[in-house]
């Protein structure tokens, strides 16, 4: 005969909110008056309500417990296997339990460090427990163990979305939608989040898409309550979603824009080298970051062209900025080409956007190098500082935006800056 514990679908250290929760939940399954005429439910429930009677009563449940078996004694956590915590984690993050499951989940990848879905469900439990940045390791983790876990790309879009990095949580959206068989939820999501950047027209396609999904799969509810949500956007959009053309007054406001953030950015990231540029760079959309980051490259090249011109170097100012352009250029297709080679989700706006405020900071100093006479040990000294600290913005450029492994760009990183180092003093010597 099955155990009060049994009874009630509880383990024996259960707390009295659990007691009373699983009490809730059974007698909403068998209570008589839902389930008239049927004796085996009447007699489920009467075992359910005396189990219950007994357990939620400290005095009669510890005398109870002494007539039970003895609860075996703990063996190590080890012995007891990393499952045994993941389907103890799994059974408090249903009961809501969040802090509990998230413990049992780390138990268990204290055990086996490559167990995948251990880290996948630490990070859904670290989401329902509003635990963002817990949630971005834990999919980090499972993406490097399972880089096909489409889940985890879904719960990144989502952590990223609340913490208000729109743009990137669609990238994240996008690789879930190619690994989900099922994707309408992550279409629905998508969709949201294309209609915070004002992306209306993406925001319908992907509301259809969800609304199919649903339809398909028999889910009506959804299905209606997104058909409302495609009528009212297409109501309120009608007037909006056609091209205007951009006059003279909007491409200066719109460049003055870009400048206004340049400077904040830069300055963000000489404050903080570390996460400055990265975190900036979540907060804008794609288009926007890729034109920041083509000014910001704009910008440095024409100093490096300057400082050139005033060095004395003996070619056309035209012929200067475009070499001066290169060395931008190898920092973006290094980032893109490390990005493909690590198949790490990304967009082309990242790496603009990492190669020409990467690049800027030892641009500046060359031109004000140029411009005032310093010693050749002041202008050296300037020089190694300021590309020792371009090297570190490049360092977290390339793992925080371009989302590649610290080792790989931490290899890579040198010879970048060596051969943008060799290449401007090559320029300045022989020509």
């Amino acid at each position: 005969m099955a155990n009060y514990y049994d009874i009630l679908q509880i383990p024996r250290d259960a707390t009295i909110a659990q007691i009373k929760a699983a009490f809730r939940r059974l007698a909403r399954r068998y209570h008589p008056d839902l389930n008239p005429g049927d004796p085996e439910a009447a007699e489920k429930f009467r075992e359910i309500e005396r189990a219950y009677e007994i357990l939620r009563d400290p005095a009669r449940r510890e005398r109870y417990d002494r007539d039970l078996e003895p609860i075996p004694s703990e063996s190590p956590t080890n012995d007891r296997g990393a499952a045994f915590f993941y389907e103890k984690g799994l059974r408090y993050a249903r009961e809501r339990e969040y802090r509990r499951a998230i413990e049992n989940y780390s138990q268990a990848i204290e055990i086996d460090p490559t167990f995948w879905k251990a880290y996948l469900q630490r990070a859904i439990a670290n989401y329902d427990n509003s635990h963002e940045r817990a949630v971005f390791e834990d999919c980090r983790q499972v993406l490097l163990l399972n880089p096909d876990c489409g889940e985890a790309y879904y719960y990144l879009g989502l952590a990223r979305q609340r913490l208000g990095y729109t743009q990137s949580s669609i990238d994240a959206y996008t690789r879930a939608i190619k690994l989900d068989p099922h994707p309408a939820r992550i279409y629905y999501q998508r969709g949201l989040a294309r209609e915070e950047l004002s992306e209306y027209p993406e925001a319908l396609q992907d509301w259809r898409s969800a609304a199919e999904g649903y339809r398909v799969a028999g889910d009506f509810r959804h299905y209606r309550f997104l058909q409302t949500k495609i009528k009212t956007l297409q109501k309120n959009t009608k007037n909006t979603l056609k091209k205007k053309e951009r006059t003279v007054s909007q491409i200066f406001k719109n460049l003055w824009f870009a400048l206004s953030n340049i400077v904040k950015i830069f300055l963000s990231s000489l404050v903080n080298p570390r996460g400055g540029l990265s975190s900036a760079f979540l907060k804008l959309d794609k288009n926007r970051a890729l034109e920041i980051g083509i000014i910001s490259g704009t910008i440095g090249s024409i100093c490096l062209a300057v400082s050139w011109r005033n060095w004395s170097v003996n070619l056309p100012f035209e012929r200067l900025w475009f070499l001066a352009i290169l060395p931008v250029l190898l920092i973006v297709f290094s980032s893109y080409f490390l990005r493909k080679m690590e198949k790490k989700y990304g967009h082309i706006a990242g790496d603009v956007f990492a190669g020409g405020f990467s690049f800027l900071p030892i641009s500046l100093v060359f031109f004000l190098n140029s411009k005032v006479s310093f010693s050749e040990d002041i202008v050296g000294f300037t020089v190694g500082m300021a590309s020792v600290y371009c090297g570190w913005i490049g360092y977290n450029a390339y793992t925080g935006i371009s989302n590649i492994r610290p080792r790989i760009a931490l290899v890579f990183i040198p010879f970048v800056m060596f051969f943008i180092g060799a290449f401007i003093w090559s320029v300045y010597y022989y020509l």
